[in-house]
């Protein structure tokens, strides 16, 4: 399984589980299409994960019955952190939603892991106020590009 379990423990609590379950929750995802996007970046060199990210498209009766997007579980192995890979991985998570029809993008993030986004997404207002919650929204112009950028702000 390429240690997706020691990647994911250094984001939260994921003790590994029997390659049946995994096999049985793999393909529990798969049958639920357009729903998981779930993207792993592997080194060539160890054959290991390294990077993993997640966008769950929520259908929603609201928007003309359109999707929202949910980007979650953004991991990046200790060893190659400070590449620019996390920040990577994030806007091709965001871009993928787009491509599939999200009228909106949000980003969940842990309340310990938001000053070192924003830190390292440039993202502190100059006032020095941080962010309430990581919300990055993304709507879809009339030409399929983004429209807006938001995020919630508290001093």
């Amino acid at each position: 399984m390429r240690s997706h379990f020691g990647l994911l423990q250094t984001l939260t609590e994921a003790p590994p589980i029997a390659p049946s379950i995994y096999a049985a929750l793999f393909a529990h995802l798969k049958a639920c299409p357009d729903t998981y996007y779930i993207v792993v970046v592997v080194d060539k060199k160890t054959d290991q994960l390294v990077a993993h990210g997640t966008v769950l498209v929520e259908k929603k009766y609201i928007h003309g019955g359109s999707s929202a997007a949910h980007i979650e579980d953004i991991v990046v192995s200790p060893f190659v952190r400070r590449g620019g890979m996390g920040k990577k991985l994030v806007v091709g998570l965001r871009d993928l939603a787009v491509r599939v029809g999200c009228y909106k993008v949000i980003l969940h993030c842990k309340e310990d892991k938001i000053r070192e986004f924003l830190v390292l997404h440039r993202l502190q207002q100059s006032d020095g106020s941080v962010l309430r919650e990581v919300r990055i929204r993304s709507k879809i112009n009339g030409h399929g590009g983004l429209k807006d950028f938001f995020c919630n702000w508290s001093s």
